[in-house]
């Protein structure tokens, strides 16, 4: 049965890829063909994204940022899996409408909107500030004006850290579009209530006994100081994360150490303690901790 239902997929999707994709898809360039696979991407679903469809944006721009590091002999198979990209998400119907064309005064407004929309569970007054924000910000320009607004949302599998980061890495050098945020801004606002919120009131100790240089050093012992909570009934972003979000726990472990200016060595040690856990950790966890790392 797995077979059948996985060669019938198979099936399907090189369908709806023939009719998705470029038909030169092998004698265009890797620009035209990612940014044709952007273009598809970029319309939201209808329906709660699952999965894929949450990762369909990103796995784009890893895959676009690696492809130039391929052998020349696999680059047919590697430009392959970027156009099987879109096809796939396009089995995901019904597509959304267009977004509604709406003129902002700026970024200030536009964000605004975007802003309260998410607030309110607006689907399409998010998606149509998030379609303008793509189309007339850079990448970094894009970043710089949403960071504060969305990076604390564990909506989305908390996606929009990753998805800003490789934005910045991959768009430089290449005509993606910035569009492709409206499917991430889709679910952050159909689960808006889905917060990080302990960084936002820092409270008690934890502030007023702040380190005033912390050290990556410090860093890694409020991180070591963690205490085990035991299994919590997912393990998946939102869940776990808000398990430690908490005065007790994040804040009064964190906070001290969290201070201002560069990262440096405290983000060092962030990402060692990531590593350990993957070496560490029994592997139920690789699925969400891991890959979002």
């Amino acid at each position: 049965m797995a077979l059948d239902i996985k060669l019938t997929l198979t099936i399907t999707v090189r369908r709806v890829q023939a009719s998705t994709v470029p038909t030169d898809r092998h004698e265009i360039s890797d620009a035209t063909l990612t940014a044709h696979t952007a273009d598809l991407i970029a319309m939201p679903r209808l329906a709660e994204a699952n999965s894929f469809v949450l990762h369909a944006p990103l796995e784009l721009l890893a895959r676009t940022a690696l492809l130039p590091y391929v052998d020349p002999a696999s680059r047919h198979h590697a430009r392959d899996r970027i156009s099987e990209i879109a096809a796939s998400y396009a089995l995901f119907e019904p597509a959304d409408f267009p977004a509604r064309h709406r003129s902002f005064e700026g970024v200030v407004d536009a964000v605004a909107h975007l802003v309260d929309a998410m607030s309110a569970n607006d689907l399409a007054g998010a998606d149509e500030a998030a379609d303008w924000l793509g189309t007339h910000l850079s990448p970094i320009e894009l970043t710089d004006a949403l960071a504060d607004s969305i990076l604390s949302s564990l909506a989305a599998a908390a996606h929009a850290p990753i998805f800003f980061w490789l934005t910045r890495r991959v768009n430089p050098r290449s005509n993606l579009t910035g569009r492709l945020l409206r499917p991430l801004v889709r679910e952050l606002t159909r689960h808006s209530a889905k917060q990080l919120r302990w960084i936002d009131h820092p409270t008690g100790d934890a502030l007023t006994s702040a380190i005033p240089a912390a050290t990556g050093n410090d860093m890694t012992a409020a991180l070591a100081a963690t205490p085990r909570l035991g299994e919590g009934p997912s393990n998946s972003i939102a869940p776990t994360m808000s398990r430690v979000d908490s005065a007790e726990l994040a804040t009064a472990l964190l906070g001290p150490v969290c201070g201002t200016g560069e990262i440096g060595d405290r983000g060092r040690a962030v990402m060692r303690a990531a590593a350990w856990s993957m070496l560490g950790e029994p592997p139920t966890h690789s699925a969400y901790g891991w890959t979002h790392a």
